[in-house]
């Protein structure tokens, strides 16, 4: 018994390490996946447990012969046949199917009853969970396939031919993924029930790779945490462009520091002289830290990008 119970242990060991693992998964979709996935293992197991129990009661007294088990001639069987035989009944206990299997005396009687009953609250849960998580799936893409059906609507209401359907849906697949950006800390409200101790740490660990690269902002991170923790948590926030948006014009008040996290940037002067912004060399607009700043130039992205931006007023603060 001992060993027994130390092996639920390990099994209860087992289950935390799992937990830990899925919330390591970031995609929603999987995320939804394994949750189906938890339900259907519960349902075997409910049923595995189901089926010993009933082998159990028709094995139990073997002086009767009014036993399921020797009623149908399972007994002589091996013991492969005779455990799948009890997991079938078990199986349709809890389903619409049915079997050749059935009760033959009290006990196997009244325990029937009261799996079948069980049974319908245990199914009717499990359907009802297994729906709302394939809505959950369905709803993840809800507007890109109501676009989609409107779009293929409109080609074949319009005769537009195969050959141009076919370019005009991989050009829109294409431009899809493109548009793709990350999910940002402003558009997750729940973010705002965290502790500060806890939204220090997570803008610390968002932002200071990206921040981290300029000599400024190592110092404080080093010598300044406090100082450190105040600009990550209240001047700091991410930005996402599309292909060819501008980021700054010419003429327009410097307000703002920026640090490109991906893609890449295309500054343009008045004078005609273009530059390049990568990741390699990924801040611009610094003077807006240090003084009152007019841009004199523009830069427009040429690719996706994300970027952090420093609000230089709340710095200085």
């Amino acid at each position: 018994r001992l060993l027994r119970f130390l092996r639920l242990l390990r099994l209860l060991k087992a289950r935390g390490r799992i937990n830990d693992l899925v919330e390591q998964i970031q995609s929603e979709a999987s995320l939804i996946l394994i949750g189906i996935l938890k339900m259907l293992i519960f349902i075997v197991l409910v049923n595995h447990l189901v089926a010993c129990v009933w082998y159990a009661i028709g094995n139990f007294d073997q002086n009767r012969q009014d036993r399921w088990i020797v009623e149908f001639k399972v007994d002589v069987k091996n013991l492969l046949y005779r455990y799948s035989t009890a997991l079938h009944w078990s199986i349709t206990q809890f389903t619409p199917a049915s079997m050749e299997v059935f009760p033959q005396n009290e006990y196997e009687r009244l325990f029937t009853v009261c799996i079948i009953l069980s049974g319908m609250l245990i199914f009717s849960s499990f359907v009802s969970a297994i729906t709302n998580a394939m809505n959950q799936l369905r709803n993840l893409n809800s507007w890109r396939n109501e676009q989609e059906s409107l779009l293929r609507r409109y080609l074949r209401e319009n005769l537009v031919t195969p050959s141009l359907t076919a370019r005009i849906h991989n050009c829109l697949n294409k431009a899809m993924q493109q548009s793709r950006r990350r999910v940002h800390e402003d558009e997750i409200n729940i973010l705002q029930l965290l502790p500060l101790s806890l939204k220090f740490e997570l803008s610390n660990e968002i932002y200071a790779p990206a921040l981290g690269k300029h000599p400024f902002f190592t110092f404080c991170h080093s010598c300044l945490p406090s100082e450190s923790r105040k600009i990550y948590s209240h001047a700091v926030a991410q930005k996402s462009l599309v292909i060819s948006q501008e980021l700054i014009t010419t003429g327009e008040a410097g307000r703002h520091m920026y640090f490109l996290v991906s893609g890449t940037l295309v500054y343009s002067r008045d004078d005609d002289e273009q530059s390049a912004v990568t990741t390699s060399q990924p801040w611009l607009v610094e003077a807006a830290l240090w003084l009152k700043w007019q841009h004199l130039g523009t830069a427009s992205s040429s690719s996706q990008c994300e970027l952090v931006s420093v609000d230089a007023l709340k710095v200085q603060d």
